[in-house]
């Protein structure tokens, strides 16, 4: 494909999921990049098997499936439950607004979503501040206090 050898094409695929990664910062082009820059690796390490085309992309759709899995099952989960342990100061979170997502009953709290990560997370428990409050899905409410790991809210108008 174009005169260029196909380890080269990788490199660029990959360069060019990782640009990608920066607009969208989710981690999820980032590791469609980091599979395609494993390709020229495998391919100078298995070059007979990996002569075809289609084995490469083969190949790069499996290592972008597994190091998606095991991000977003293994790594990210660890990540954000250290950062939950660390605990949150008392200003960490007031006066941030978020969405419930989970309304809270009397034996559940409530899950509220940040537009993006605080303290390592967008989910985070809450109580309303208010237990005669009606909340409902898709309601903004405003953060007005922590109680160890978990939010108290109120509506936000």
């Amino acid at each position: 494909m174009f005169g260029l050898p196909t380890w080269v094409i990788w490199l660029v695929t990959g360069v060019v999921f990782i640009i990608l990664e920066i607009f969208t910062a989710t981690f999820f082009m980032l590791w469609f990049g980091v599979s395609a820059f494993c390709i020229p690796i495998l391919i100078l390490l298995f070059p007979k098997a990996l002569e075809s085309g289609i084995n490469q992309a083969f190949l790069w759709l499996i290592l972008s499936v597994l190091i998606s899995i095991f991000w977003f099952k293994v790594l990210q989960p660890m990540r954000t439950m250290t950062t939950k342990q660390k605990g949150l100061k008392n200003g960490d979170l007031i006066n941030e607004q978020g969405v419930v997502v989970r309304v809270p009953t009397t034996t559940k709290a409530g899950i509220i979503r940040f537009h993006v990560p605080i303290c390592g997370d967008t989910e985070w428990r809450f109580r309303p501040e208010n237990t005669d409050e009606t909340m409902k899905i898709g309601d903004r409410v405003k953060v007005i206090n922590i109680v160890d790991n978990e939010l108290v809210v109120r509506l936000h108008n």
